[in-house]
C-alpha cells in the first residue's frame, strides 16, 4: 500500500479576502525585493533580524513605503490557529492557556507577578487542591527558579473564593 506524499488544496476566497490576500502577497514581493537588493548590494550578508529591521520596521516610517503599515500581519487566517496549550505544575492536567493562571517570574528585575509581564513562566489550574500541593511542595518557586512572596499565594486564594456578586438570591 502507497503513502501520499502531498496533498492538493483549493481556496474560494471571498471577495474581501482575494483584495486582503492581494494586498498581503503585494506587500512580501516589495519587502522580498527590497531585501534582496540589500543583500547584492551589502559586502557582508546581514543578519535576518537587521534585514527585518531595515526592510520592514524602517521602511514603514518612509514616506514611500508608508502603505506597508496598513497591511496587518495578523487575522488573515484566524481558524487556521491552534490554541495554545499549558500543562499545571501541581497536577499535569493539560489545558487551554486561558483556562489556567499564569505566574511569571519577571526577566530582569526577578519579580514574580501575576498574569503579566514576559520572563519564565509557570501555570497553575484554579483548583483548590491544585494551589494548596503547589505551596506546600513550592512547586511554584522550583518552576520559576525564584522564591515566590506570600502576596502571591494570597491573590491566588482570593481569585478562589467565590465573589459576592455571583450568588444568586433566592426570589420570595
Amino acid at each position: 500500500m502507497g503513502m501520499k506524499s502531498r496533498y492538493q488544496y483549493r481556496i474560494y476566497p471571498t471577495p474581501g479576502q482575494r483584495q486582503s490576500l492581494a494586498r498581503l502577497f503585494g506587500c512580501v514581493r516589495v519587502v522580498w525585493n527590497d531585501a534582496l537588493a540589500l543583500c547584492r548590494q551589502a559586502e557582508k550578508l546581514p543578519k535576518n533580524s537587521e534585514l527585518q529591521k531595515i526592510c520592514i520596521t524602517q521602511a514603514k516610517t518612509t514616506k514611500a513605503r508608508e502603505w506597508l503599515s496598513q497591511v496587518s500581519h495578523q487575522n488573515h487566517c484566524p481558524n487556521l490557529m491552534e490554541p495554545n496549550y499549558r500543562r499545571c505544575l501541581s497536577c499535569r492536567r493539560v489545558a487551554q492557556k486561558q483556562a489556567l493562571w499564569r505566574v511569571v517570574r519577571i526577566h530582569p528585575s526577578r519579580q514574580v507577578k501575576l498574569d503579566q509581564g514576559m520572563g519564565r513562566s509557570a501555570y497553575i489550574c484554579p483548583q483548590a487542591s491544585c494551589l494548596a500541593a503547589a505551596q506546600k511542595k513550592n512547586r511554584l518557586g522550583r518552576a520559576l527558579r525564584a522564591s515566590v512572596p506570600d502576596e502571591i499565594y494570597q491573590r491566588l486564594w482570593q481569585r478562589l473564593e467565590p465573589c459576592p456578586w455571583s450568588i444568586q438570591r433566592r426570589s420570595d
